[in-house]
């Protein structure tokens, strides 16, 4: 099987990553002699249901390393309008529960998104459209082989949050929540803001300074179809 094969981090070269042919042989180099964190991933093709391989630890000038990918997962379906039932185009953000791997893809014309090469494990996705409708379809276990693949996301009119920064710290890092399902998030500037299309209702707006201090944790109701503004920061008392 074909792959792609990634080590962890090294000091000199950065990550560094090999191709391996036709019959799964690969090799990687030059490398600093150490210790190091192999890879192997398939890549996430929507079709794919291989998922990356165990880590494996291994010191430069080994040979004969063995890397198994495993059995996968994948998710498919289409985005639709809530009142119209009629397709729509949209980002689609999935992302695992308790995991790193957060994915996204834009839809097709007929509001179509798939994704493969998932580990067994519970998913969120949410659901964005350019004119701000909103969809989010939490917690979706998916076992090892399982293709979950007539998913329906029907989006409702959502609104405009902004969140504006003045606190202590160079930036602060801003993340959005929706019934325990993590919308949006990003590092927002000292003097900055940044605005973010999310689902109607109540909201958690978190923002937490650069030296790890919450400096707010808030329950917003953000009304459909309008922008709902919120500070962190100098002018905000802390809660």
């Amino acid at each position: 099987c074909q792959a792609r094969v990634v080590t962890n981090f090294d000091e000199q070269l950065g990550p560094v990553s090999a191709k391996t042919d036709a019959q799964g042989a690969f090799a990687l180099g030059p490398l600093a002699p150490g210790t190091y964190e192999l890879v192997a991933s398939a890549g996430y093709k929507a079709d794919n249901l291989l998922a990356n391989s165990l880590p494996l630890r291994v010191t430069a000038g080994d040979s004969n390393v063995t890397l198994t990918l495993r059995s996968g997962c994948s998710v498919a379906g289409r985005v639709v309008d809530a009142a119209e039932r009629s397709a729509v185009q949209a980002d689609v953000t999935l992302s695992q529960v308790g995991g790193d791997l957060t994915l996204r893809a834009s839809t097709s014309k007929s509001g179509q998104f798939q994704f493969g090469a998932l580990e067994p494990g519970v998913y969120d996705l949410v659901a964005i459209t350019p004119g701000g409708g909103c969809a989010v379809l939490a917690g979706l276990r998916l076992d090892a082989g399982q293709s979950a693949n007539a998913l329906e996301l029907a989006v409702e009119p959502g609104g405009r949050l902004r969140v504006n920064y003045d606190g202590s710290a160079e930036s602060a890092k801003i993340r959005i929540e929706h019934d325990g399902v993590c919308i949006a998030w990003d590092n927002v500037t000292n003097g900055g803001a940044r605005d973010w299309l999310v689902p109607a209702g109540k909201n958690l707006v978190l923002c937490t300074e650069g030296s790890g201090t919450q400096a707010l944790r808030r329950e917003v109701a953000i009304p459909a179809g309008q922008l709902t503004e919120v500070h962190c920061g100098a002018t905000e008392p802390k809660r």
